[in-house]
């Protein structure tokens, strides 16, 4: 994938306070959080909760997200499916081909923009672990059970969907142990259940993603849908974006700053967010407009930002 590292009141610090603020600023809300992913998760919790049980219960399904998908641990599925020579199926779980075909169909629906098959070119940017040759995205075959690279150079790279996936998971076992109210945020990425301990309804920032702002440029009000946002971070040993166009084997357009979508599901956001962000500020709107998704876009304007909404985003900016 396109190394999505967030850049929406990332995962640590200062950024990550600011996008919770609006949530634990009132009322008797707790903040815990845990390790996940090289970054941290953050849950607003109401007074009372079971802290521990909440701690065993999302670091489990971290470990397990992680042993699958991470491109960075020698013994993960996908590691041993990137490194395998063969054209044969590999056997994998059905939770690792269900997220490999949602891959695929925004591969599909994007005309390749979004793209898992381009570690390599990441990597030579000086992001991500993956080496070799590029091969094409379209020459893997997913069934139930297991999967089959027709090309044998084929790596795949799916944190740019998988961390979503990771966090509906979590946000699903929570509900199911019989927390109503909970806002969970991992890497920037948020889901709900509920209102706020205080009874309103959860808010959250926005960050303004102009290099050395520090701030939030806004508050929303996501009303049970999930929240993920892509921008860039000009890191890495090239001091470009993390964000590959993958049409064009080059880093994106760095004149749209960041995108924030709102979606069902987490992993829906997380992977529209990579989408738009590498189609840039001109086809990402016209492209999300036509699809009805509710954006926001955040161009670079001079100094200044140029906001663009999407669907329905408008309705739920608070401030």
């Amino acid at each position: 994938m396109q190394m999505t590292r967030r850049h929406f009141l990332a995962a640590a610090g200062a950024g990550t306070l600011a996008l919770l603020a609006p949530a634990v600023q009132a009322g008797e809300a707790r903040l815990l959080s845990g390790a996940a992913f090289g970054g941290r998760w953050h849950a607003v919790l109401p007074p009372g909760t079971a802290e521990p049980e909440v701690r065993a219960t999302l670091g489990a399904i971290v470990g397990q997200i992680d042993a699958l998908f991470s491109p960075y641990r020698r013994d993960s599925v996908l590691t041993r499916l990137n490194g395998h020579g063969g054209t044969d199926w590999q056997p994998v779980t059905l939770e690792f081909a269900g997220l490999a075909r949602a891959a695929q169909a925004l591969h599909e629906d994007s005309d390749g923009s979004f793209d898992p098959a381009i570690g390599p070119i990441v990597n030579r940017f000086g992001y991500g672990p993956i080496t070799g040759r590029v091969a094409p995205f379209g020459t893997l075959e997913v069934r139930e059970d297991a999967l089959r690279k027709a090309d044998p150079a084929l790596t795949l790279d799916l944190c740019g969907i998988a961390k979503g996936h990771a966090l509906d998971r979590m946000i699903a076992a929570l509900g199911a142990a019989g927390l109503g109210n909970i806002l969970l945020e991992l890497g920037g990425e948020v889901r709900t259940l509920g209102t706020h301990p205080d009874g309103r309804g959860w808010q959250v920032g926005i960050e303004d993603p102009r290099p050395g702002a520090a701030r939030v440029h806004g508050v929303i009000a996501p009303r049970g849908r999930a929240v993920a946002t892509s921008g860039h971070a000009a890191q890495g040993a090239a001091g470009v974006t993390h964000l590959i166009d993958p049409r064009r084997g080059r880093p994106a357009d760095m004149g749209l700053l960041s995108v924030t979508v709102l979606a069902g599901t987490a992993q829906a956001a997380d992977g529209l967010a990579t989408t738009l962000a590498v189609l840039g500020p001109e086809d990402g709107p016209a492209w999300a407009e036509a699809r009805g998704i509710a954006t926001l876009f955040l161009l670079a304007d001079g100094p200044g930002l140029r906001p663009i909404t999407t669907g329905d985003f408008a309705d739920h900016i608070l401030a």
